[in-house]
């Protein structure tokens, strides 16, 4: 087999070479329209107690734990959450959003 014939050979599967690849951007384009939108977020929290006061020595001071946990109940207060709404003009309701 020489040159030529391997020239031959790509010329005779050049449309097949061409057209994979459009086909295979179609497809992938077609798909990604018909998938719904998915919306994601992720956030992290760094929370560092305060300092115990130096009056009140009988009281135990909070955890970083503890804090953190009443912060993540704070979110899902309904007053909160429809403030929330209305500020940013969501139509739902507090449930649905917490």
């Amino acid at each position: 087999m020489d040159l030529t014939h391997y020239f031959h050979l790509f010329r005779r599967w050049l449309w097949l070479l061409a057209t994979c690849p459009i086909l295979a951007g179609a497809v992938a384009a077609g798909v990604s329209v018909s998938l719904p939108k998915v919306y994601e977020s992720n956030v992290e929290v760094l929370v560092r107690p305060a300092q115990p006061l130096a009056v009140d020595q009988g009281a135990a001071a909070l955890t970083s734990d503890q804090i953190a946990n009443t912060y993540a109940q704070l979110m899902l207060e309904p007053l909160l959450l429809d403030q929330v709404i209305s500020e940013l003009g969501l139509k739902t309701n507090y449930t649905q959003l917490s």
